[in-house]
């Protein structure tokens, strides 16, 4: 019997086991599919719609000043091969009205040759007909609706042109709408007959050439011919070329970060198909035993288990993608339902697969298979003929096997973790700094797994007493059979971690942006909300708003004004210059005084005494200065000098002071008045009360002063918190989505281990049946395997993602000492209780079936079982 036949016996014979490993493999390589059609698709009908809205033309030729482009020019560009289309136009700026009204609106008038404007594309006429003559011309859609201009009514432009002295004036009837975009014309446009723009202004010019080429992907190189032809004297471009290789960029990296994040399910679908060679090899050691003694060479094993595999893998990737198809509409739906995406929604989707994903998924899901295959199948080819023959039960793994792949663990992330925290040149390209950092980062999960897997011993019996409460008697048996099973128990926990860890990482990570936009909002608004308001004209309000909001809004505690100028020391150094309400500024915003009397009577001190001021640490240290002192400060030849009431280090609401990188002080408002001689302020500083939501407060704010005609912007902490919570739970939730394809791979995976555990422990669960053991005891006992082996994936998860994210951290502060205060580690309980739920889950429903036949195994069959 050939080797080709006795793998596809064995694949028949053992078909639930492969068929599941096929599902898995599905899985994980039809996400891989999904997000590449996914992108494919966004892709293309983006491309679409910008190349839509860009018009018709591909490439812009325009000559500086008005004279313009003399016209033969434009037959001489016809010539050229590589041209579709040509079309000169002379294009003015100037007005348009009606007779019969008062309104006006400034547009672009724009001479045109509507035979070859025609060779670009049929305008998409809203209303009449593209019909241009001397008497006639067509508007834009936009201009129509601004002047209420329709069909057979009259329109005028008027414009000036210096270089000429020409007033010009042209009448028209408006014989047609159109939507401009579409041929590339301005928003607001009046198309008119070239020939007769250029006899009304004596001129045979033209001053815009527009080409169509027959490649737009070789519209730079086509841009390089025409300036060598040219000269410098014109400007030659290409929107739709720069936008198409924009776009290009930004999708190239879109996919990049989508694929790589469909990878984690990869490596599970990689693990899972080891694990199930793995389990096959387990059973089939006197079967290779036998082919080997009758002649088959270790190179022929070696390759029967790599067709198994790749059989198996041929099966999971075809299916993989077409899964890909449904699976990039749910991609897709998940995708453009987020907020920050929304924009994309209105965007006609074209269904698309092109050839980079063919080849992605198709290579993915070889380069996977035979990864995953490569090791058992060496297990297999070293397989000893006596011992395969002389089968017997599998004994505890020796020490110093143990040893050594802990030792390797250490080893490996140990270094990955230098990696993560080593300062790389300044000089090295963002994607090589990027890749270096995300190969540390895998490194380094993979050395705590294989510290997971070598200290499989202790690891599994201490976690065996967590469930001490609901297995007594059969602890020891469960924790057992997982060491004997070690390769097999450390792939199947290293499937689920592989999901948990990016989970973990990614909510630390968002965490942390999290808090740090906690500790940001102070930073940057200061007080709990921050307006800015203008009349009108863009004058100030009157002094007495700040009474008015106080009194009149509800939830409103304090206002307090602000100004700033900048003055300067004697030896050249810049001061910011604060003026507040000394009455209430210190109760807006939390002040806390370094040197000197208690904030209140420091900033009493300011209401009392004209020329006094609270300084920052960094001018006082600048200047010698302390409590009591007199420092001098230059504005403009004047010198202004200031008492010291105290020293502060709290200014906050202004990034630049409160990071040190600027020096600053506090002064009162009739202090600022005496020294700059300014009365309005624009900007104001708001404390809420308490009970009172910042957002309501803000919207009546708002409200309140619209209703008095006023201009205002607002901003308050709890708005930019909010926002960029909302920002960050977004991306976590669309990166769990992803992930959630691999803990479903992971459960298929635990499940195969446990049913292939139960299947060859048949014959001792039923003489543990036998001598007293109950069936649902040994029910137990699969179910707690599973979740032994999920909350050890559960652990390796959680400390792999958080230490990750904290070694990058501290990477970052050795950069920016600030951002240890930005940047605070934070660990995600939420996540954290969330990925708990998803390894018990996992390991209730992997387990589930395999507990239902124990409880249900018939005794007397199962002892006959003899594996």
């Amino acid at each position: 019997m050939s080797l080709t036949k006795i793998v596809l016996r064995t694949l028949k014979r053992k078909k639930i086991r492969f068929t599941l490993a096929v599902v898995g493999l599905t899985v994980c390589i039809g996400i891989v599919a999904a997000v590449n059609i996914s992108t494919d698709t966004l892709y293309t009908s983006y491309v679409n719609f910008i190349m839509a809205r860009l018009g018709a033309p591909d490439i812009y030729i325009m000559k500086s000043g008005f004279m313009g482009i003399d016209y033969s020019l434009v037959k001489n560009i016809s010539s050229l091969e590589w041209v579709d289309a040509v079309s000169g136009r002379l294009q003015l700026y100037g007005v348009a009205f009606t007779e019969n009204s008062s309104d006006y609106r400034t547009c672009h008038l724009i001479g045109v040759n509507v035979e070859s404007e025609l060779r670009f594309k049929n305008p998409d006429m809203l209303n009449g007909s593209y019909q241009i003559d001397e008497k006639h011309c067509v508007i834009s859609s936009s201009l129509s609706y601004t002047l209420n201009v329709s069909v057979g009514e009259n329109i005028t432009f008027a414009t000036y042109i210096p270089q000429l002295r020409l007033h010009l004036k042209l009448n028209f009837t408006v014989s047609g709408v159109m939507e401009p975009v579409q041929m590339g014309y301005p928003t607001y446009s009046i198309i008119m007959n070239l020939l007769n723009l250029q006899l009304a202004i004596k001129r045979m010019i033209v001053n815009v050439i527009v080409l169509k080429v027959d490649n737009l992907e070789n519209a730079h190189e086509y841009i390089e011919i025409l300036a060598s032809m040219l000269g410098p004297d014109y400007v030659i471009k290409s929107p739709k070329a720069d936008a198409l290789e924009n776009l290009n960029d930004v999708f190239l990296n879109v996919r990049m970060f989508l694929t790589f994040i469909s990878m984690f399910s990869v490596a599970v679908g990689v693990l899972l198909l080891a694990n199930v060679l793995l389990i096959g090899l387990e059973e089939r050691k006197v079967e290779i035993g036998i082919l080997r003694s009758v002649g088959a060479s270790r190179s022929q094993i070696f390759y029967m288990v790599l067709l198994e595999a790749f059989i198996i893998g041929i099966l999971g990737t075809g299916f993989g993608l077409l899964a890909g198809i449904p699976l990039s509409n749910l991609v897709l739906n998940t995708i453009l339902s987020h907020r920050f995406l929304s924009h994309l929604a209105r965007i006609q989707l074209l269904f698309t697969v092109s050839e980079t994903t063919l080849v992605i998924t198709v290579s993915t899901g070889t380069i996977a298979t035979f990864i995953s295959a490569i090791y058992p199948a060496y297990s297999a080819s070293k397989v000893n003929v006596i011992e395969a023959l002389r089968p017997r039960m599998k004994s505890l793994p020796k020490s110093r096997i143990m040893k050594a792949t802990t030792l390797m663990g250490i080893i490996f992330s140990s270094f990955s973790a230098y990696a993560l925290l080593y300062k790389l040149p300044e000089d090295i390209p963002t994607f090589y700094a990027v890749a270096f950092r995300v190969l540390s980062a895998l490194t380094f999960y993979i050395g705590i797994v294989l510290i997971f897997a070598g200290m499989a011993n202790i690891v599994i019996k201490a976690f065996s007493y967590i469930l001490y409460p609901f297995i007594k008697s059969g602890r020891k048996i469960v924790a057992r059979e997982l060491v004997r099973q070690r390769r097999r128990s450390a792939l199947s926990f290293s499937m689920l971690s592989v999901g948990l860890s990016l989970m973990i990482f990614t909510a630390a990570l968002s965490s942390t942006i999290v808090e740090s936009a906690r500790r940001i909002g102070p930073i940057t608004v200061g007080s709990d909300i921050r307006i800015y308001v203008s009349d009108t004209k863009g004058n100030p309000p009157p002094t007495y708003i700040q009474y008015e909001l106080e009194k009149d809004v509800e939830g409103v505690l304090y206002v307090s004004p602000i100004k700033y100028r900048l003055l300067k020391t004697p030896s050249g150094g810049e001061v910011t210059v604060i003026g507040v309400d000394p009455t209430r500024y210190w109760r807006i915003v939390e002040i806390e005084i370094v040197e000197g009397p208690s904030v209140e009577d420091a900033f009493e001190i300011l209401r009392r005494e004209l020329y006094t001021a609270i300084i920052s640490t960094s001018l006082a240290r600048n200047m010698s200065a302390h409590v009591g002192d007199y420092i001098t400060l230059m504005y403009g030849l004047v010198n202004v000098t200031f008492k010291v009431a105290a020293i502060t280090d709290s200014f906050i609401g202004f990034p630049e002071i409160f990071f040190g990188r600027l020096c600053a002080m506090y002064i009162s408002m009739d202090t600022y008045k005496a020294v700059f001689g300014e009365e309005g302020v624009y900007d104001f500083a708001i404390k809420v009360a308490a009970g009172y939501s910042q957002t309501e407060v803000e919207e009546k704010i708002s409200n309140y002063l619209t209703s008095k005609g006023f201009i205002v912007e607002t901003v308050s902490q709890e708005r930019v918190f909010k926002a960029i919570k909302s920002y960050m739970d977004e991306i976590t939730s669309i990166i769990s989505f992803f992930i959630s394809f691999s803990i479903v791979a992971a459960m298929l995976g635990i499940f195969i281990t446990i049913i292939s555990s139960y299947i060859e422990r048949r014959f001792e669960l039923a003489i543990l049946v036998t001598v007293g053991a109950d069936k649902k005891q040994l029910a137990k006992m699969l179910l707690c395997e599973a979740t032994l082996l999920s909350l050890i994936g559960l652990t390796i998860g959680t400390i792999a993602g958080n230490i990750a994210w904290w070694l990058l951290l501290q990477r970052a502060y050795a950069m920016n000492p600030m951002l240890k205060y930005l940047l605070p580690y934070v660990f995600p309980v939420d996540m954290f209780i969330f990925c708990v739920l998803i390894a018990l889950t996992v390991s209730l429903l992997s387990s589930l079936y395999p507990a239902f036949k124990t409880a249900r195994m018939n005794v007397v069959e199962a002892l006959r079982y003899l594996g």
